[in-house]
């Protein structure tokens, strides 16, 4: 019962994600319904034909190389949902019998305690915010903008918390099967062949044998010098996938008997992805690649024999020693060559050759460079709280929020010019997301894989188990100047080498006497983050410790919610782009303005409707007919204690530039508000109005203005007798639905009038009225004569209004 309740969980889990993810994908201009119909098509045919999941996984292990971008692009969101088809087909069709209770427990331990550890960091954001903008919009807009979100958003982390969770329960509904050795074996020799075909492709690309523009942006050096990224966003990814994929050729070889055939493959396989990573100009990966081909000559060396524990293996024979000798000069030999060689790009362009850029860097192959002041700079941001961390995955965020606090360490420490995205150092980027208890929880995680892979190669020759052990080693490695949680399809190969490994449990090397300190420890280690995370909740300390009211990049007196990102404008001021609602609490009473703008196209024939209200009170509606930039102005009452006006904007649809032609950006976005300007924090003038109009249909001169949903009078204006006020509704339809009318001062109700009729109705104000203070007044509805095919008038129209010594001033 608890298994299947389990299951259902992941399922729900995996299905809204895929859900919200579609979205996202519509925002990039993808097809979704078609999209829907081959998730569907998919699902049914491999419920009815499951033994061929396994080629599934091989042809998803092929594309990984397309998927090798920034967690926020198209390309890693297309790969995040086939991850979700794929841990659906595997949650809600469970083809074979499953037993989890021989799961290698320290390491499912382990990897629950730091996924714990940083959904709990969470609470270090600031989570009212992002609370009241999930208030105001629907969950799909919402989840929208958390997985489209760049790493200076504080909704980032909240991605990446999700990519960790959905990793997290892939693997596990893949290590619970009986065939999950198979599944996994296929997904590397997918991902092997799928480095191999990209390693072609991009040697190919090179010197112009292939044009790959179309799959793929061109990566620009600032040395001008094209260098090789095949299907990726950044040669410096492709290197690390190559690099991690590399060992996964393994599984590709002949048969043992076939053992020159083995070492012929191995030799054409390490010439491809030695002279593609020499023309990627990533020297991390020219320093560790000579060292993963040696590690796989000699597991070739050593995998004749059918015995795998080392202390009884002989000696290796002469003939392949002096063959994996050889293969190891040739491969040195042909990459000198290819350097030397190759097709010559820069010459005559004032730049440097693609041999002279090249050969700059294996001058300069152990010179950290800009890294070197990028972990300076990172080590300062890590010491705001070292023990447990600024939360997970926060980095660019807190960097942004520390260099608009000029007093903080890490602006007063900045060395470098450029926001880097990550701090390029996985283990650095660790301390900082959940500081030194994170970083321990984590290294005892790949210790325990890294070990239990070691081990079943050991007892049992396996390559599959061989080649999981050098991929995340080198991995790993290759972390000291790379980040790998930025590229979710590489953070992916170590979930995967991660889940192979628990499954190797169901055959136990022996009992862990320590297993019950370590859940202890582990467990009071958790309690412990738990109680530190929520006495820092909002990341409350760093507030208080540079002395601003709250921890953000924007700490004025007025707060935005449902808003993107401000932009300046030049000469136009800031505006925000706003998504399907958003609320601007204000602190402080007068009049008020607002430049609102709106681009939404096909507006002549669907306009967009704004709805204002203040305070939860109506306050107005415009409509926007073409695009256009209109000034709103308002009055806001003196908030009471320490209250603040909140003027809640509505929007009636939403725009994707994306999809409109206009762009890249895939936000839904409403209309673009300015800043709010005080114009008079005591003096008010009169709002909610058009110009003057006249009525002379009942015998008489009757001067009078439409009103809008609100607004307000100033009965000083209007002489020292009582005020009399007329009103006659001016829509359609008034018998079948009345207008109310209603008038306040203050907080007071000052009197209301209802409309039934065509005619004039006066309205009952009381003889006490304050003559100095504001009279607003506020319309149960309005109309749009355009809108509503009575004419060509497109403003939004409440009633017409009178009041009565002005018509007598003006007559005499």
């Amino acid at each position: 019962m608890g298994r299947n309740c389990m299951q259902w969980l992941a399922a729900l889990f995996l299905l809204g994600n895929l859900v919200v993810r579609l979205s996202v994908l519509h925002n990039n201009g993808l097809d979704v319904p078609a999209i829907v119909l081959a998730v569907a098509l998919i699902v049914l045919f491999f419920r009815y034909k499951p033994d061929l999941l396994q080629g599934f996984c091989l042809l998803l292990g092929l594309t990984f190389p397309l998927y090798c971008y920034q967690p926020y692009t198209l390309n890693t969101q297309i790969f995040e949902s086939l991850i979700l088809v794929f841990g659906l087909m595997l949650c809600l069709f469970p083809l074979w019998r499953v037993h989890g209770r021989k799961l290698d427990r320290t390491i499912l331990f382990l990897l629950s305690s730091c996924l714990l550890l940083a959904v709990l960091s969470m609470v270090l954001l600031p989570c009212s915010a992002i609370v009241r903008l999930f208030s105001l919009w629907s969950l799909i807009d919402f989840g929208s903008a958390v997985l489209a979100s760049t790493p200076d958003s504080p909704l980032y982390p909240l991605a990446a918390a999700n990519r960790l969770l959905l990793f997290f329960l892939v693997i596990l509904l893949v290590s619970v099967r009986e065939d999950a050795h198979t599944l996994y074996r296929n997904l590397f020799r997918g991902a092997a062949a799928g480095g191999l075909l990209a390693s072609f492709l991009g040697i190919l690309n090179q010197y112009d044998f292939a044009d790959l523009s179309w799959l793929r942006p061109q990566f620009l050096d600032p040395s001008g010098v094209p260098r090789l990224h095949s299907v990726t966003g950044n040669p410096g990814w492709f290197a690390q996938y190559i690099l991690g994929t590399f060992p996964f050729v393994l599984l590709l070889l002949p048969g043992k008997e076939r053992t020159l055939a083995r070492y012929f493959v191995l030799t054409v396989v390490s010439f491809l992805c030695g002279l593609a990573l020499l023309l990627t100009a990533s020297r991390t990966s020219w320093i560790l690649f000579p060292l993963v081909t040696l590690f796989c000559v000699l597991y070739l060396i050593h995998s004749g024999r059918e015995t795998v524990e080392m202390s009884r293996r002989t000696h290796a024979s002469p003939v392949r020693g002096v063959m994996g000798v050889a293969l190891v000069s040739l491969l040195v030999l042909s990459l000198i060559s290819g350097v030397t060689n190759w097709k010559e790009t820069g010459e005559g362009t004032g730049g440097p050759s693609r041999k002279q850029y090249i050969l700059k860097r294996l001058r300069h192959i152990a010179t950290p460079g800009e890294r070197m002041r990028v972990w300076s700079e990172s080590l300062v941001l890590a010491g705001e709280s070292p023990v447990f961390g600024l939360g997970y995955e926060g980095y660019k965020w807190h960097q942004k929020v520390m260099m608009s606090i000029p007093a903080s360490r890490f602006a007063r420490n900045r060395k470098t010019a450029n926001n880097w995205d990550t701090p390029h150092n996985f283990f650095l980027q660790l301390v900082i997301g959940n500081g030194l208890a994170g970083l321990a929880l984590w290294v005892l995680l790949l210790s325990a894989v890294l070990r239990l892979l070691w081990l079943d190669y050991r007892r049992n020759g396996s390559p599959l188990a061989v080649s999981s052990f050098l991929s995340m080693l080198f991995l790993l490695m290759y972390g000291l100047t790379q980040a790998i949680q930025y590229v979710p399809m590489i953070w992916f190969l170590l979930f995967l080498s991660t889940g192979f490994a628990m499954t190797l449990g169901r055959e136990p090397y022996g009992r862990c006497r320590s297993r019950p300190l370590l859940y202890s420890a582990l467990i009071i280690l958790l309690c412990i983050g738990a109680g530190v995370y929520l006495a820092n909740i909002q990341s409350r300390r760093l507030a208080e410790r540079y002395g601003v009211a709250r921890y953000s990049e924007e700490r004025g007196p007025v707060r935005y919610a449902g808003f993107y990102d401000r932009e300046n404008w030049g000469k136009e001021g800031v505006f925000r782009w706003s998504g399907p609602r958003a609320e601007i609490r204000v602190p402080y009473s007068g009049m008020v303005s607002f430049d609102l703008v709106c681009n939404t196209p096909g507006l002549t024939t669907d306009p967009v409707v704004i709805d204002v209200a203040l305070n939860t009170i109506p306050l107005d509606r415009y409509t926007f007919w073409n695009a256009q930039k209109v000034r709103r102005t308002y009055y806001f009452p003196t908030p009471e204690s320490n209250d603040t006006n909140t003027i809640v904007f509505t929007i009636s649809r939403t725009w994707t530039p994306r999809l409109a032609g206009v762009g890249l950006d895939t936000r839904n976005l409403g209309i673009a508000v300015s800043e709010p300007r005080l114009m008079d924090t005591l003096a008010f003038r009169e709002t909610g109005f058009s110009g003057v109009e006249v009525d002379d249909k009942e015998g008489r001169l009757l001067l009078y203005r439409l009103t809008g949903r609100s607004g307000v009078l100033d009965p000083s204006r209007y002489g020292s007798g009582r005020l009399r006020l007329f009103l006659r509704g001016t829509q359609p339809f008034l018998q079948e639905e009345p207008l109310l009318v209603h008038f306040s001062q203050g907080r007071k109700d000052v009197g209301f009038v209802h409309l039934a009729g065509p005619g004039w109705n006066e309205v009952a104000l009381p003889p006490d009225l304050h003559r100095d203070r504001p009279l607003r007044f506020l319309v149960s509805r309005t109309w749009n004569p355009r809108k509503d095919g009575y004419g060509d008038d497109g403003r939004d129209l409440g009633v017409a209004l009178a009041p009565l010594p002005t018509a007598a001033v003006k007559r005499r």
